[in-house]
């Protein structure tokens, strides 16, 4: 499994529409993990969300993230989980342990109720996309 968050100075980025680099954690079965923080090259929505598919990534964990960008990162079939605050490693180690709605990781001024209106679930590739 691969999981992108974007940071800053160790905490998850406020705003992923703003982010300057991207933590990408690699799992495997055995829970052994290796990660790299990446720089976005460009500032683009498209550019952010073609690198986060080129890193092969399977979930995003940010703060807030416009809702634009949200649907084309959902259409590249990244799974995202938004509304999250933190430091990097407590917020990774609680999602990994199904404690991700625990509200000390919930972004002032968004309710428990934001998180899963607009937690946007990936979808495959249309047929004929040039997506991979």
């Amino acid at each position: 499994m691969r999981v992108a968050i974007p940071v800053w100075r160790g905490q998850v980025c406020t705003v992923f529409d703003f982010a300057r680099r991207v933590l990408v954690v690699e799992m495997d079965d055995a829970g052994k993990r290796s990660s790299s923080e990446i720089p976005f090259e460009e500032e683009s929505m498209t550019a952010r969300v073609r690198t986060l598919s080129r890193l092969r990534t399977e979930i995003l964990i940010c703060g807030a993230i416009s809702s634009d960008l949200a649907k084309m990162v959902a259409a590249y079939g990244i799974e995202i989980v938004p509304f999250v605050k933190g430091p990097v490693e407590e917020v990774l180690a609680a999602f990994l342990a199904g404690e991700i709605d625990d509200p000390r990781f919930l972004l002032s001024g968004s309710g428990p109720e934001s998180r899963r209106q607009k937690a946007f679930k990936g979808r495959p590739p249309a047929a004929g996309s040039d997506r991979p």
